[in-house]
Order: structure tokens, then C-alpha cells, then sequence
């Protein structure tokens, strides 16, 4: 027996109702659905425009294009063929028409022109000539005149410097006799009559210029070539430059639907593309109109409206279906609205007891075990959710905090004793091991004995609250809840707090030992 528009939109709802919550098909209530058509027009235009593009680059003219020998030659060819290819697109549109008369095809540039067409000229850089360099505007061949110097290289030595009639020759008065070539009754040993070389020049007189290194030159600040040459920047130094001229067909699509129907959800639905219309809609398609440099099609849509109200949770939504299948495209969180009563107990049940890890945790476990019985708050990260709207996104970060903080104070609950030994065995073993003598026997490796029975202890207790919390949550699928712990880091906070702690009290232990000791 075939279903009816009504049983095709409920069968819908259901199917995504079921899968993802603990509740059935008996929780919903459906009203009367009332079942129209719809019609109204669309138009797909497509719009040719030829182009006559002119480009410039650096460099010689590649492979490809077809060359000329001078701007003007490549200006007139380049029109030549920009007016024939105008000429020749009533008559191609006219026959891509024919041909496609009853298909949906799309009118694509190739089918207007055959391009693109491509000329070009190229010619030697002004500026360089064809070399690729120019002549460096600051020096000759790479180098200057060592402005410090001016050339020469050395300078007079400013210490000794020689003066008319002076006899100076590169000496200065010794240091250590005072000039008098003795010391203490005997020769100076430190000099020759009462002289040594000159400290600054060494006794030559002149001293090396520090800008040039003595070289009297120093490199151009261009930094060009060893010829005096810069990189010319006009042409990219290519020595060339080229012209485009390119002849090429673009095609504009716009497509529009028109539809007479007063529902606003409706038209959004239904002002889709073609394709995705056909699905939900009778589109019958006229005859296209052929003009010189566009086509227009026209196409005539019906598509069956279902509107139909449930009941939820004491609330009315109204849902639309689309075409013969009656497609729902909204939910309009229907999932968020039929587990509001659950998320709503996990949020009272995390409020009334805090995170501590001792405490009965009955009414928590409860909400939470019922609360995770619809698979969409196991999976509430799903994006699917949200774009078929199922789950509205207020309800997925309430759903996500709420977990995890119900799933963080069951495990607070059940590590309790865990917490406490993998904080306190550590410093446990280092006192026993000072108080026996057995600190004294293995040394330092006793922090390390510490901290390995600590973490042994704790994976141990961890795993055995893990396993408990997950089973009393999902007996079917306890390693769901597992994964749900991994999810939202809760064991590595634990972890940390573990670690954090008993490193700082196995620090105390041993801070009060040497106290002690000393």
C-alpha cells in the first residue's frame, strides 16, 4: 500500500528521532497535514561578451602566441579578429541552441568562440638597450676613490709626523730612560740613544688608511658588477619587453526563480539550482530564446508542499516536506526541544553536587546514564546535527558542559581512593625508606622507586574507576564513556592534579628530612 504525503514526512522525523534518542515513535503526536502545489517560473540567462585584453611584460615573447612585427600591426590584427569573432556569435549561439534545445547544458565560452586568441610584439628595452644592465650612475668599474685617503692609501703619521728641519725619522723619546739613553748609571737596553720607533707607525712614517684597508679604493655602494654595471630594472633584466593582445569569450550564467507562494521557508527552499529543483519539483522547460549575444531559458515548476504539525514534548512544530517524496530540509530542532527535560535534569544534577571525590553520586549517575542513552549527546560534536538543524547550537554547548562536568565529579567520586594514593605513596616510600635505613642503601634511587609506585598505584585505581563509571553509564557500550573521558581530557586533569601534588609533598617530605638530618 502506498503512504501518503503525511506517512512519508512522519517516517522522516522518525528516522531521525529513533536512531538518536531513547524515544520512539509513541512520543510523537502528529496533526492533519495539508497538502498543496505550488508553482512558479525560472530563467536561466546566459550572457557572451567577447574581449580584447592588452597586457605588457618583461621579457622575450614565449611560444604560443602569434607575433607581430610593430604595436600598430598588432593593434589592427588583434581588431581584425575581436570583429570576426563578433560577426560569427549570432550564428554559433543560434546553432548551440538547436543542439541543445531540450538539454539543460550550460553555454560555455568554447561554444562562442574558438579561444582564445593570442598576439603579441616584443622589443629591445629602451633603457638597457638588450643588454639586461645599465651603466652603475656612481662609479666607473666597481669601484671609487677611498674618500678617506683620496687615493693614497697611507697618511703621515700624526705621532712623529716629520717637520721641516726636525730630523725626525720615525722615533719618538724612550719611555723608560726619559730620552737619556741611561738608566740607573747604565746603557738603556729598552732604546738606542735615547730613541725608539715610532708605537703608532712603526717607524715608517705614514700609516695605512682604515676605510680602504690601504687599497685607495673601496667598492662601489651599488654593489654592481665588476664592470661598473647595475641590473637594469625597467626590463627585469631580460634586455626585452613584449605586448599582449588577447581575444577571449566570457559567459555570465544567472539564474532566477520566481515563485508566488506566501510561505517565506518555501521560496527560500524552492530558489535553488536547477538540479537540486528537479528533486523536489516538476520543472518542465520551454522553448529557449536565441539572441545575438545571449540565450534565455524559461522553465515552468510545480512542486507538491506537505506542511504538517507534531506534538513535542507539549510544543507544536510545524515541518515542511518538498516534492513527490515530501523531503524535510528543517527539522527545526526537533531533537533539541524532545530532550530539553533530560538536558535540564543533567544541569540540575551537576549544580547539586559539586566536584569532590568521596560523596554518594546515585541521583548524578542517574541523570547522567539517562541523558546518554540518546546517541546524539554521546556524539553531540556531530556538524550533521547542526546543518539539518536536529540540534540547535544553544543546545550542544549546554550539552557538551553539562557532560562534561557530570562525567568529571562521577570519576571524582570513584578515584578517591585513588587520588589520595597516588598523591601520598611516594612520600610514603621515602619516609619508610628513611626510618628503615633503606634510603641509605639504594641513595637517590629511592625518589625514583617513589614516584614509579605512585604511578603504578594510580593507573591501577584509575583504570578500575574508569571501568566502573563506564559500565554503570552504558552497559552496552562501556567503552563509549571511555572515549567520552579521552574526549574532554578529564583523566589527564586528574593525572596532573596527581602528579602536581605529590611531587610537591615528595618535595616537602624531603626538605623536612634534611631539616631533620642537619
Amino acid at each position: 500500500m502506498a503512504k501518503d504525503k503525511s506517512d512519508l514526512v512522519f517516517d522522516q522525523i522518525v528516522g531521525r528521532i529513533e536512531p538518536l534518542t531513547r524515544f520512539n515513535r509513541n512520543s510523537l503526536k502528529r496533526n492533519t497535514p495539508n497538502v498543496r502545489v505550488t508553482t512558479g517560473k525560472a530563467s536561466w540567462r546566459f550572457n557572451a561578451h567577447m574581449s580584447n585584453n592588452k597586457e605588457e611584460h618583461t621579457g622575450r615573447l614565449r611560444y604560443g602566441p602569434t607575433k607581430c612585427d610593430s604595436p600598430e600591426k598588432l593593434d589592427s590584427t588583434a581588431v581584425q579578429a575581436y570583429k570576426k569573432a563578433y560577426e560569427e556569435l549570432p550564428e554559433r549561439i543560434r546553432s548551440w541552441v538547436a543542439s541543445n534545445e531540450r538539454a539543460d547544458n550550460k553555454l560555455e565560452p568554447s561554444n562562442c568562440f574558438n579561444g582564445p586568441k593570442v598576439f603579441g610584439h616584443e622589443y629591445v628595452c629602451p633603457n638597457c638597450l638588450g643588454v639586461g644592465s645599465t651603466k652603475c650612475p656612481k662609479c666607473d668599474t666597481g669601484y671609487n676613490i677611498c674618500p678617506e685617503c683620496r687615493g693614497a692609501r697611507t697618511f703621515q703619521c700624526s705621532r712623529c709626523k716629520r717637520l721641516i728641519f726636525s730630523g725626525n725619522k720615525g722615533e719618538e723619546k724612550c719611555p723608560k730612560c726619559g730620552g737619556k739613553g741611561v738608566k740607573n748609571g747604565q746603557r738603556c737596553s729598552y732604546c738606542k740613544n735615547g730613541k725608539i720607533a715610532c708605537t703608532k707607525c712603526k717607524g715608517r712614517l705614514t700609516v695605512d688608511c682604515g676605510k680602504c684597508h690601504a687599497a685607495g679604493q673601496i667598492r662601489c655602494p651599488d654593489k654592481c658588477e665588476p664592470l661598473g654595471r647595475v641590473p637594469c630594472r625597467h626590463c627585469d633584466q631580460t634586455g626585452y619587453h613584449h605586448i599582449l593582445r588577447i581575444i577571449e569569450c566570457t559567459v555570465s550564467h544567472h539564474w532566477h526563480v520566481d515563485l508566488k507562494d506566501e510561505v517565506g521557508e518555501v521560496r527560500g527552499q524552492l530558489n535553488t539550482d536547477l538540479f537540486s529543483l528537479r528533486e523536489i519539483a516538476d520543472v518542465t522547460q520551454l522553448p529557449p530564446v536565441a539572441k545575438d549575444d545571449s540565450v534565455v531559458r524559461e522553465y515552468d515548476i510545480e512542486s507538491v508542499i506537505t506542511e504538517m504539525s507534531v506534538d513535542v514534548s507539549e510544543k507544536k512544530i510545524e515541518l515542511i516536506g518538498y516534492g513527490s517524496k515530501s523531503k524535510i530540509f528543517d527539522f527545526k530542532n526537533i531533537v533539541s526541544i524532545l530532550l530539553q527535560d533530560d538536558l535540564s535534569a543533567l544541569e540540575r544534577g551537576v549544580g547539586e553536587f559539586p566536584l569532590r571525590p568521596w560523596g554518594e553520586r546515585n541521583k548524578l549517575f542517574a541523570v547522567t546514564r539517562q541523558f546518554l542513552e540518546s546517541e546524539v549527546n554521546i556524539d553531540i560534536d556531530n556538524a550533521r546535527y547542526l546543518t539539518e538543524h536536529i540540534v540547535d547550537r544553544n543546545y550542544v554547548d549546554r550539552a557538551k558542559n553539562s557532560i562534561r562536568a557530570s562525567l568529571q565529579n562521577l570519576l571524582a567520586a570513584n578515584c578517591g581512593l585513588a587520588l589520595f594514593l597516588g598523591i601520598l605513596a611516594p612520600t610514603l616510600v621515602v619516609l619508610i625508606g628513611r626510618f628503615t635505613g633503606l634510603g641509605e642503601t639504594v641513595g637517590g634511587w629511592i625518589f625514583l622507586i617513589a614516584v614509579t609506585v605512585g604511578i603504578v598505584l594510580w593507573v591501577l585505581m584509575e583504570r578500575r574507576a574508569v571501568n566502573r563509571v563506564s559500565l554503570e553509564l552504558h552497559k552496552d557500550k562501556p567503552e563509549k564513556i571511555a572515549d567520552l573521558l579521552g574526549k574532554y581530557y578529564i583523566l589527564w586533569k586528574f593525572r596532573g592534579v596527581v602528579l602536581t601534588s605529590s611531587m610537591a609533598l615528595l618535595g616537602l617530605a624531603a626538605l623536612i628530612l634534611n631539616l631533620i638530618m642537619v
